[in-house]
Parts: C-alpha cells; structure tokens; sequence
C-alpha cells in the first residue's frame, strides 16, 4: 500500500515536469493533483506512525477486560494467553447453557456482523489444545476489552464456522510465486503462501487493518 502511494507521487511529480506554463488551466490542475497525492502520502504516514505507536504500547501481560452482555470483568493475562474455564467459571455461562462452546473477538459481535456484511471476514480468536485463547495483548494504562460470544448449540457453532470460512477463502490471496507475505496488500495468505506469511495466526486480521487503511487514506474519493 505505501509503495502505491509513493508510486502515485513520482507519477504526479513526472507530470509536472511537462506542463505547459502557458496553459493556466492545465497548470491549475496539475497541482491540484499533485496537492492530492501529498495530502493522501500524509495521511498515509500519519496512520503508519500512529500504528507503530500503537504496537510498542502492547504487552502480553497484565490485565484484559472480558466483556459478555452485561458481564465486564477484568482477568489476568500470561504471555498472551487465557484460559477459557477460568471466564466460565466466573460468568457461569456453562451453568446456564450446559455444553455450550465460548469464542473470543477483538470486536463486538455487532461490530463483527457489520464487517461480514461488507465482505470482511473476522475469525474468532484461536485456541490452544490446553484451552487458552491465543494472541491476546493489552495494555498497561488500560485494559483492552474483548468479546465473548457463547454458542449453545453445537449446529450453530458449526454453521458460523463454515460462513467464516467461506468468506475468509474468498478473501485469501494467492501465492504468486514472488515469495512474499499478501497480508499487507489487503490479501490474507492462502495456505500455499503459508512460507511466506509474516504473522500466520493473524493473518486475517492484518489483511483486514491494511485493506481498511487502504480505502480510508489512499483510495481515490467518489
């Protein structure tokens, strides 16, 4: 994404090499065009820089907010781990939905919903075999929340599972043979491109922040 802003910019700037002075309008909208191509590079590095800071703020230690409807308790995190008995226990969701399978999203379940509808797939959190969530991160300052969504029963659970799975098919990226990770391009890693991948576990989830900053800092308006 950052190569084709920049690619943008030196087309803009080869182009302003043959204007012709004596011509105002054409003159005018080159550098309005040019104006365009900076404003979107700068929104570009902005939210680069602002993602950077965002990143070294992350540990793998402390304390995450578990959220499940009216349920918002904090519980420890260890090398970025939880387990999955200790949230049930405290919320008594198996009590009330005996057999009941718990899943974990970085956003709310609505949120979840929204971005499915326009084509964004977003897997539910990984597990371990010992039953921890995997991946998790929060902060020092404050806990980052995460959500609980509690499937009683087992058809659902395996229906939502293969919905997911479609739509994250659908949204894998091919293994082009020029062996580098798709994910920053807005393309998660196919299985074949698994090698290549930077962040396997999290490919999705990286494919859908850098297709969300693609259409939101540098695509074209209208």
């Amino acid at each position: 994404m950052g190569s084709g802003a920049s690619t943008s910019f030196a087309e803009a700037l080869k182009r302003e090499e043959t204007i012709n002075l004596d011509n105002k309008d054409q003159a005018l909208a080159e550098v309005k065009l040019l104006r365009a191509h900076l404003s979107a590079l700068n929104s570009f590095i902005l939210k680069e820089k602002e993602r950077l800071i965002e990143l070294a703020k992350r540990t793998t230690q402390g304390k995450v907010r578990i959220v499940y409807e009216r349920y918002t308790d904090c519980f420890d995190l260890i090398d970025g781990k939880m387990n999955i008995n200790v949230v049930d226990e405290e919320y008594c969701l198996s009590d009330v939905m005996p057999g009941c399978t718990l899943e974990l999203l970085e956003i709310t379940p609505q949120e979840r919903i929204q971005q499915e509808i326009q084509g964004i797939p977003v897997p539910f959190i990984s597990k371990d075999e010992a039953l921890n969530w995997e991946c998790l991160y929060t902060y020092d300052d404050a806990p980052k929340s995460y959500y609980v969504v509690a499937f009683q029963d087992a058809a659902l659970l395996a229906a939502d599972r293969e919905a997911t799975k479609k739509r994250m098919e659908a949204m894998a990226g091919e293994d082009d043979g020029s062996g580098v990770c798709t994910c920053t391009n807005g393309k998660a890693c196919s299985t074949a491109n698994k090698d290549h991948c930077k962040d396997w576990k999290k490919r999705f989830t990286v494919a859908t922040k850098y297709k969300a900053w693609l259409y939101s800092s540098i695509a074209p308006s209208g």
